[in-house]
């Protein structure tokens, strides 16, 4: 059995086959298609230090039509890392509300962040 490295805490020694099952069993019905970054995380989003309005986004190496929930699952995901001193779950509520909480399935971005493990 072949374990996968680099895994997200919760899925640390999961090996191949269950994540594809995962993925397979949560897949949703349908997607809601935007032109999506393709890695939108901070780090790859510039702002004004002085506004805080964006003014630019980085490493678009990954860009195409893809679900919505693709970027917001990337986005959240990062935001919420504890360790990191400017981010913490209260960043992903602050951006879920910016967003529009009803804009979001919770179901899609476990998704999107369960196919990110395959990147």
């Amino acid at each position: 059995m072949h374990l996968l490295e680099d895994l997200e805490e919760e899925r640390a020694g999961w090996p191949e086959w269950r994540l594809r099952a995962e993925l397979e069993r949560t897949r949703p019905p349908r997607e809601d298609l935007v032109v999506c970054h393709g890695d939108l995380c901070p780090n790859n989003v510039l702002l004004d230090p002085e506004t805080g309005k964006l003014t630019g986004l980085i490493d678009v190496g990954r860009p195409g039509r893809a679900d919505r929930h693709a970027d917001l699952a990337l986005a959240m995901r990062e935001l919420s890392r504890e360790e990191d001193p400017w981010f913490g779950p209260h960043c992903v509520q602050r951006f879920v509300e910016r967003y529009g909480a009803e804009r979001v399935d919770p179901a899609k971005t476990a998704f999107y962040q369960l196919l990110d493990e395959c990147f």
